[in-house]
């Protein structure tokens, strides 16, 4: 069966610079004989691709349901994506830091090494807990940083939730069900 790509954009609303969006993609796969029905549906209908112009929904009602999570999923995915990325660049976490840098040389590999931060410009007695936890600490950002470029978008988003407690509450998403560009363009390559 085909598998189509589609993307999702949406607005988040606006902040102080301006509005805020998320996207996401999703994939879909359709049978062979869904895939020829939707592209009649555009050549009957004169190019017509909107999903509510065309009644997709009460014409294929399970193309549509198809399409319809489709979409809702990419939505869903995007909006969590970017609420968990927001949350730990804006510090909106309430983990205790000892124990998420003792996660992280469990389960990520972050090592923190006392010697490497010792200043030589600093009297031993400078050098106390305090200074080597804050040490500890700023090692500790920095690795973050460097161990989520390290990774695609799915697996920093999974590594921050897991590491900083990041877990938003999404009720809905706000979505509209669109065609699959690759059928759009069929549509219009068997039209001409």
């Amino acid at each position: 069966m085909p598998i189509f790509n589609i993307f999702s954009e949406h607005s988040l609303g606006f902040s102080h610079s301006g509005e805020v969006t998320c996207s996401g993609t999703r994939e879909v796969e359709l049978t062979q004989e869904e895939v020829q029905q939707l592209v009649n549906l555009i050549k009957e209908n004169n190019g017509e691709t909107d999903v509510e112009a065309l009644g997709l929904e009460e014409k294929y009602p399970g193309i549509y349901q198809k399409l319809d999570e489709a979409f809702r999923d990419a939505a869903y995915d995007a909006e969590y994506c970017h609420w968990v990325i927001a949350g730990y660049e804006n510090g909106w976490y309430d983990v205790d830091t000892d124990e998420i840098m003792a996660k992280c040389e469990e389960q990520y590999g972050f090592k923190f090494n006392p010697d490497d931060y010792k200043d030589e410009d600093l009297d031993e007695e400078d050098m106390d807990e305090d200074y080597f936890d804050d040490a500890k600490t700023e090692a500790f950002d920095e690795w973050v940083e460097a161990y989520r470029r390290t990774l695609d978008e799915e697996h920093a988003v999974a590594f921050l939730a897991d590491v900083f407690c990041l877990d938003p509450d999404i009720d809905a998403v706000d979505y509209e069900v669109e065609l699959p560009p690759d059928i759009i363009k069929m549509a219009r390559e068997e039209a001409q």
